[in-house]
């Protein structure tokens, strides 16, 4: 069923009665007929009548049975909508390719507008992320506009927004020249202008407060004391930073104080520092940033025992800002353009202090660069060394043995055979590990199930479905009408519905023969031609042409001649 708005054209006195509690609206005013309640005349396809909701800003909310009859009267003009007007403002054309228009430029700015815009319930009726906004009573899709306009926090202007303004310039930029940037509240009033002005304070004050990127300060160092505070440290604030093999989330560090001084770890009572500072043997250098109030937001450590080709450790960090500052610098000491400081064959003969523990064994931290075991070479000194006795695969801050249990099943392994879960902050068997984790197909990472979702493809070999992590679906995969999650490429856009049709649906619809849009087949009726060929096309389309008439109420329609139509009237 098509959604139809009503516009106020004209106040008089008879519209007034038309529709109970019009007195809170003014000219130009659009309001809503509810989809589920309109009533559609069969034969001519046109608005008889339907719940009409008045905005609440306007008055208390009223829902009204009104009747237009056939024709528009009563200064109220009927009309149907199927997409966001705003697009069609911007330049939006479903014919032409949008080159960099459509890319995600910020994946975490979208989400944030985007669920800011939907749990204020700034919007009602279809699906969270489209319907009709309760402020001015227009049809927008959130999504669609996020993905047209492509907001992004601009790197060159701290604190603004940088967006393409129309859709002329998103076609012709091919380097961000095309981009403008601008300050935060007119970035969201020129992409949402049907916006109050309190809804874009708003979504301002949140920006500001969840999205700017903070001041950080680059420290580095080799002292057992820098890295203590790089590891020790209280943390700065969590702003969800995307991740890979070489960018991890400092939050889930197994050697987080929260975690190595917590009731799991058995040496929480007897570690006598931070086991990190066992790096501080002068191969080592630290690298770390901090807010301003001296919360650490990521780390990372550096061999740096080769002068000009630094070997880095993961960047651990709490934002993708603090692991760019990291990264950068670390890059600035790389004096060969062909090495890479991650990729670079481990740290195999590194020296790392020795440091006894009182229980037996030695005080240091988890290696994460291989090779993962160590060689004492005298009381002062440990030596990295991948035929080395001792395994620094602990997360516990003592290297004290081969052997330790599965957090999950309690049985016994080798501390190389385990598995440690990011997500539980646990170590595991393999088999415990592969019954509770999967790995996402968009970046290769593991990560636990109830974190994941099934996206479904078709391939030449048939349908099949792959796990992907929840983080990772959104410009991945869309959700469609039969309740699944389907690779955008398999899915064809209903424009008519809104709504995404999945393979499993599209036998449901068909298209066009006139205007090649994609229509459920309740919306099917067939039309014959001058020259008797036959075309199936929708209700929608044959009844807004008066070239033809229904034949009956069979549900097909022919051409009539001038002449026809006349004696018909």
């Amino acid at each position: 069923m098509p959604r139809f708005q009503i516009t106020i054209e004209d106040r008089t006195d008879d519209y007034v009665s038309q529709l109970g509690g019009i007195e809170f609206c003014w000219q130009n005013q659009v309001l809503d007929v509810e989809e589920e309640n309109a009533v559609i005349n069969d034969d001519t396809g046109l608005l008889v009548g339907g719940n009409v909701i008045i905005p609440k800003e306007y008055g208390d909310t009223q829902v009204s049975w009104w009747h237009i009859g056939q024709e528009t009267r009563y200064g109220l003009r009927v009309t149907k909508i199927n997409h966001d007007p705003m697009m069609t403002s911007w330049g939006y054309d479903e014919d032409e390719y949008y080159g960099s228009a459509g890319m995600t430029a910020d994946r975490r700015l979208k989400r944030f507008i985007r669920d800011t815009i939907i749990d204020r319930g700034w919007i009602n009726g279809g699906g969270g992320a489209f319907g009709i906004c309760k402020n001015s009573g227009v049809w927008m899709n959130v999504t669609q506009r996020l993905s047209y306009f492509n907001p992004r926090r601009s790197e060159e202007f701290k604190g603004k927004i940088s967006l393409y303004k129309n859709h002329a310039d998103a076609m012709r930029d091919e380097n961000g020249s095309r981009r403008v940037a601008m300050k935060v509240g007119r970035a969201f009033k020129s992409m949402f202008p049907n916006f109050s002005d309190g809804q874009i304070e708003i979504l301002g004050d949140s920006f500001r407060a969840e999205m700017v990127t903070q001041t950080l300060t680059l420290k580095s160092g080799k002292s057992r004391a820098d890295f203590e505070k790089a590891y020790g440290g209280a943390l700065g604030r969590n702003e969800n930073p995307d991740t890979g093999h070489y960018r991890k989330f400092l939050g889930n560090s197994c050697l987080r104080p929260s975690y190595l001084y917590s009731d799991d770890n058995y040496h929480k009572d007897t570690l006598p520092h931070h086991p990190a500072q066992a790096y501080a043997s002068g191969d080592f250098t630290i690298y770390w940033v901090e807010q301003e109030d001296g919360k650490v937001c990521g780390r990372c450590v550096v061999l740096t025992t080769t002068e000009g080709k630094p070997k880095a450790g993961p960047l651990y960090g709490l934002s993708e800002h603090a692991m760019n500052v990291m990264g950068k610098a670390i890059e600035a000491t790389n004096v060969d353009k062909n090495w890479d400081i991650f990729r670079h064959g481990g740290w195999s003969g590194a020296k790392m202090l020795n440091i006894p523990y009182v229980n037996g064994g030695y005080v240091a931290p988890y290696l994460d660069v291989e090779p993962t075991r160590l060689t004492e070479l005298d009381s002062d000194y440990l030596a990295i060394d991948e035929r080395g006795g001792i395994n620094a695969g602990s997360y516990r801050g003592v290297l004290e043995g081969q052997d330790c249990c599965c957090d999950d099943c309690g049985d016994s392994m080798h501390e190389d055979d385990q598995y440690h879960s990011e997500c539980t902050g646990t170590s595991m068997c393999e088999s415990c590990y592969n019954n509770s984790h999967s790995m996402c197909e968009v970046d290769n990472c593991y990560y636990h199930n109830d974190n994941m979702t099934a996206v479904w493809r078709t391939t030449r070999w048939g349908t099949n479905n792959y796990m992907v992590w929840d983080d990772n679906l959104d410009g991945h995969a869309v959700y469609c009408t039969d309740g699944e999650w389907w690779r955008d490429e398999n899915v064809t856009f209903c424009e008519f519905e809104c709504e995404y049709i999945s393979p499993n649906d599209i036998d449901d619809y068909f298209t066009s023969d006139w205007d090649g849009e994609l229509y459920p087949n309740s919306e099917r009726v067939t039309v014959t031609d001058a020259e008797d060929n036959e075309s199936n096309v929708s209700k929608d389309e044959v009844e807004d042409d008066d070239d033809y008439v229904q034949v009956g109420n069979t549900g097909t329609y022919r051409h009539v001649t001038k002449e026809e139509v006349e004696e018909v009237v």
